[in-house]
């Protein structure tokens, strides 16, 4: 598909109107559109398409507008071979923001761990059936997972991160953690329903299960405890900022930065 040529604007033409362009240092955005199309991207606040966006594309916000159904829409810019350019307005939910010099997750005490390399057939047939539920088979999804004994039994839970149109919204995607029957099968323990990578599973514990963090919609953390039966978190267990904690990180290193290609659903 083609679009109209973008609109396009050197650093000294955007001295020369007065109009100021953002140091890579402050605060950016990212594409983050949950069914994982690149992001339309519209003359005026739902107005006609005239370019796109992939995800992990970095913008910034130049201003804040709302629709005829007061939904709010971005007017974006961005740097893109070097050069800042002003894109147009993209949809706000499908973007998310933070500052660039707090997003660090790297600290004392945290051991990153590889997500596995190989795709895994029961994963993949799980998935398959939670699309299913929704008729959404033709959808198709991605994840990536990681073997973790969370409960210290020495069987690992696995711990499955889950990308696309039926398991993401606007605050996050879905992260799922199995655990072993005793036939020997894996089964849904719990769902996390709003996260984004990296996932934390500290040395904290509740229950005798350890405690994870997970991100949610620009980068914001949250604790998610057992409580017995299943993890459960929610925007109350929102923390103002990362705490300085032990344990493993799952999947990134940085915000929504995933470390690996996550495998196809099929």
């Amino acid at each position: 598909m083609k679009f109209n040529t973008i609109l396009s604007f050197s650093i000294a033409a955007l001295l020369a109107v007065g109009m100021s362009f953002p140091a890579k240092a402050e605060r950016v955005c990212e594409v983050t559109d949950p069914t994982g199309t690149p992001l339309n991207v519209r003359n005026s606040p739902n107005g006609r398409i005239v370019n796109a966006l992939r995800n992990g594309r970095e913008v910034y916000i130049i201003e804040i507008a709302y629709d005829g159904k007061n939904r709010p829409w971005a007017k974006v810019g961005g740097y893109y071979q070097g050069e800042y350019r002003i894109w147009g307005w993209v949809f706000r939910e499908f973007i998310s923001c933070y500052d660039r010099s707090s997003a660090s997750l790297t600290q004392q005490g945290v051991q990153f761990i590889s997500p596995e390399s190989r795709p895994n057939t029961f994963i993949s047939e799980f998935l398959q059936e939670k699309l299913r539920e929704f008729d959404a088979l033709t959808l198709g999804a991605n994840y990536i997972y990681n073997f973790i004994d969370l409960n210290g039994d020495n069987t690992p839970e696995i711990i499955v991160h889950a990308v696309g149109q039926i398991f993401c919204g606007t605050g996050g995607c879905s992260t799922f953690i199995l655990r072993q029957n005793s036939q020997g099968y894996y089964e849904q323990l719990s769902e996390i329903g709003i996260s984004h990578p990296p996932i934390l599973v500290t040395n904290e514990t509740r229950q005798g299960w350890k405690s994870l963090i997970v991100h949610s919609r620009n980068s914001e953390v949250f604790w998610v405890h057992f409580n017995g039966r299943e993890y459960q978190g929610s925007y109350g267990n929102r923390l103002a900022r990362m705490p300085s904690v032990s344990g493993k990180m799952l999947f990134a290193r940085e915000y929504r930065d995933y470390i690996q290609d996550l495998f196809p659903v099929r």
